[in-house]
């Protein structure tokens, strides 16, 4: 009977060092290009990002604007400070976060996604159409220090 509580305690410390904390994921994070930095953070339960720095932030003296949202009273708005990442749930038993949404503003579409942080701790975040989540793409992102 010893040993079975050894054992339980075991496996119980375990899957508590190898979990992630729902947390985990808040912070500054740097793009693949290095062109822009997102800052992701909590708000009533769920996980958003949005832009922190741009590489190039204005042209011509002018804020770089939101030009191909679908929504024509956003697109005047400065990308500065725009969620890119928005309404992620943390699922414990995946180590996910998932049912949010991710707005390119490269062409203005909303995907659904999904993010991870892999085990060399880098942020993986999928986005895909509708349920089609193989035919999505994942880009990897790093912490930003």
């Amino acid at each position: 009977m010893k040993k079975f509580i050894y054992i339980s305690i075991f496996l119980l410390v375990s899957a508590a060092a190898f979990s992630q904390s729902a947390n985990a994921i808040i912070g500054l994070w740097i793009n693949e290009a290095h062109d822009q930095v997102v800052e992701i953070y909590q708000k009533n339960g769920l996980y958003f990002g949005r832009i922190h720095w741009l590489k190039q932030p204005s042209v011509a003296g002018q804020p770089i604007r939101d030009i191909y949202n679908e929504n024509p009273d956003l697109r005047n708005r400065s990308l500065l400070g725009v969620d890119i990442l928005s309404n992620f749930i943390f699922d414990p038993s995946s180590n996910k976060w998932r049912s949010g949404n991710i707005y390119n503003v490269a062409n203005g579409n909303t995907y659904n996604g999904r993010l991870s942080i892999n085990e060399e701790g880098k942020l993986e975040i999928h986005g895909y159409w509708w349920f089609l989540s193989f035919l999505g793409k994942t880009r990897t992102w790093v912490r930003y220090k």
